[in-house]
């Protein structure tokens, strides 16, 4: 069960991290000019035939529509039909529209949730926000993101960097690591003395001894996951059933 992360994630966060039945604003990441960056993602398969499925969808389009400039990305368990490469997201904003407002020859629109997304393989986020460039060794992990393609909810990398760049508009030191499977949101990067390992009832552990660490966790108390709280159910079987939220966490930083 989830309910949405309103004291965390403002309306304006999630409405870009949300795709089901959010509208898909364009993400605002850093991109160069003058090669292609951009591309359009118009629709997940996520059914068991993915990949003979996503081919014939791309056929259909290209016959109706006339587009030639359709690729398919296949990945492990579903595969993503994109248009175009783009400069800028400006440059992909007419085709956008385009792809929003297509029918298909029985009347459909299936790429009303069509976005604008880095090409696939680029590296998304202003590197110098990327978590592993930092000095320090811990940071809070306040957000989370992950794929979830049978919901037509994928683009991670690019919510965690658009969850990052609204922090910093609001004066926040955040940053973000892309993962195998997830997308962390952490905020400020600190050495070993804000979170030493030292000996509590003749056993190691760690205890904060910096204000900062302790101020975020009062801020932000709650992980957003995917752009809402987590809330686990405990005792099921014994109602009422008690229900906590998932909380924000102290990480290492990983290194490449």
């Amino acid at each position: 069960m989830m309910r949405r992360l309103c004291h965390l994630v403002p309306a304006a966060l999630a409405a870009a991290m949300c795709m089901g039945g959010c509208s898909q604003q364009a993400l605002s990441l850093a991109g160069g000019s003058g090669q292609a960056n951009y591309t359009i993602l118009l629709y997940v398969v996520g059914s068991q035939t993915h990949n003979q499925d996503a081919e014939t969808y791309k056929k259909i389009v290209e016959d109706s529509a006339g587009w030639k400039d359709l690729y398919i990305v296949h990945k492990a368990g579903w595969s993503e039909l994109y248009r175009g490469r783009y400069a800028t997201q400006a440059a992909a904003e007419r085709d956008l529209a385009k792809a929003r407002a297509y029918r298909s020859p029985v009347g459909a629109q299936p790429f009303v949730r069509a976005m604008i997304m880095p090409l696939p393989g680029e590296n998304v986020g202003p590197p110098e926000w990327n978590m592993t460039r930092t000095h320090g060794l811990f940071t809070v992990v306040v957000a989370e993101f992950y794929d979830v393609p049978e919901s037509g909810y994928v683009g991670r990398e690019n919510f965690a960097v658009e969850c990052c760049r609204m922090f910093r508009e609001k004066g926040l030191e955040a940053y973000y690591y892309h993962g195998p499977v997830k997308s962390l949101v952490g905020i400020g990067s600190f050495p070993e003395s804000s979170y030493p390992s030292v000996i509590v009832g003749g056993r190691y552990e760690r205890v904060v001894r910096d204000s900062r660490i302790t101020d975020i966790l009062k801020q932000f108390p709650n992980l957003a996951v995917n752009g809402r709280e987590e809330v686990v159910v405990l005792h099921p079987a014994s109602p009422p059933a008690d229900k906590i939220s998932t909380a924000s966490y102290i990480m290492e930083i990983p290194r490449d």
